[in-house]
């Protein structure tokens, strides 16, 4: 495989390397070892390797996953066929079981890659679309995708890979982490989570958010991938530096403490720090450095920072929200992220008409539509499962409407 790794460059490349296809498959413990090997000696290529693995779950045969009994079927088929193949070295039967491999899943491939003709960002694999459907949190981890109900579920990582569970329906409470991968973990609309690293710094998750992170940090940097929206708190150490990667930048942190929203639903993302010092980079624009109570929003067209009250920007993590000028539009998406709802409603009327006041996030969202028609002078009403939301007819009164009112009135 040595001569192949510099022809490793996107996520279609590796989907065409036995090697990969095998571990996918069968996730040995000896090919779990291999990739993570490879990742810390191609920390580069770890991205398009992540974006290859997402792909290759999404890969449907009759619209199913494989069954385990079909893959067990599959690969014992293999192994006798390629032993059938095998020579005096043992290469040739690894070389053997990846090419059966690859002729056994080419009409997927072939199938996948119609109707994908340019690579896809990870972040747009789950989709909006998708997180607004699962209903329950999902810790991905290197060989299994755990559901973990509850409405505030909470993971402390220790330093040996042990997970603890705080918050779960279930009688699992702790879990065993393989060291040497990378976990994702997916709240959907209408849930919440926290999750405490092993280096003990601290996130809050947003609904409809994804997280990467090891289960140990090994190297020599800290690392992790936020989509959605989360709150930080970072714990200090000069050693290893800690990096957050977030579609279109990064954010190389100095123990701190800040908030990231970058939904692929909004077209402005931001990042506002409430304490220490961030620094923002992208590689086609200068590096930004943010103070305390000083707000970045980046649009693909521009950044800008601001000085704002960043207490307000992470007021979510306790149940509220602070609204200043924000058009009705964007409140409702927040709204219909915190409990997985769907709106019904006039985009373009709704975000030129912008309100300014504080949500408390009850648990009954007819509270919540109340008091945003209190300081949006918008009206809403339920039908067939869905929230219909429009502006309230405020017609002028003019002299002679009010002629009108007032005859009618005598009359």
């Amino acid at each position: 495989m040595e001569e192949q790794i510099h022809a490793l460059n996107t996520y279609s490349d590796f989907l065409n390397t036995p090697s990969f296809i095998e571990w996918r498959l069968f996730g040995t413990d000896e090919l779990n070892r291999y990739w993570a090997d490879f990742i810390m000696e191609y920390p580069d290529k770890k991205v398009q390797l992540d974006q290859a693995v997402q792909v290759f779950k999404s890969i449907r045969i009759n619209d199913k996953t494989v069954p385990e009994s079909v893959k067990n079927n599959m690969y014992h088929d293999i192994i006798q066929h390629a032993r059938k193949r095998k020579k005096t070295r043992k290469i040739a039967l690894y070389t053997s079981v990846a090419a059966c491999i690859i002729c056994l899943l080419i009409p997927s491939f072939f199938f996948l890659f119609q109707r994908r003709d340019t690579p896809q960002p990870l972040a747009e694999n789950n989709d909006i679309e998708n997180r607004s459907m699962n209903k329950e949190i999902q810790l991905i981890t290197a060989d299994k995708v755990i559901e973990l109900a509850g409405k505030d579920v909470q993971i402390e990582l220790g330093e040996d890979g042990q997970a603890l569970l705080l918050g779960v329906e279930t009688e699992t409470s702790e879990l065993k982490l393989d060291t040497h991968t990378t976990n994702k973990l997916i709240v959907p609309y209408g849930k919440r989570s926290k999750v405490k690293l092993a280096d003990g710094s601290r996130i809050w998750l947003n609904s409809g958010t994804e997280l990467e992170f090891p289960s140990t940090f090994d190297g020599k940097t800290r690392q992790i991938t936020i989509r959605g929206e989360m709150y930080l708190e970072v714990n200090r150490d000069e050693t290893k530096s800690f990096i957050v990667h977030v579609p279109g930048f990064d954010i190389l942190v100095h123990g701190t403490k800040f908030n990231v929203s970058a939904y692929a639903d909004n077209h402005i993302q931001t990042v506002v720090l409430t304490e220490g010092k961030i620094e923002v980079t992208s590689p086609d624009r200068s590096p930004v450095m943010l103070s305390p109570n000083e707000m970045l929003l980046l649009q693909p067209d521009k950044w800008r920072k601001d000085t704002v009250n960043a207490q307000q920007h992470i007021s979510w993590i306790d149940g509220m929200l602070y609204l200043n000028k924000i058009s009705v539009t964007d409140v409702l998406k927040k709204i219909r992220r915190y409990y997985n709802v769907e709106f019904v409603m006039d985009e373009h009327e709704l975000q030129a008409k912008t309100c300014t006041g504080k949500l408390y996030l009850s648990d009954d969202i007819d509270d919540v539509m109340i008091s945003l028609s209190a300081i949006s002078a918008t009206e809403y009403h339920h039908e067939r499962g869905k929230i219909h939301v429009k502006l309230k007819n405020t017609t002028l009164m003019t002299k002679d409407n009010l002629k009108k009112k007032h005859t009618n009135r005598i009359i």
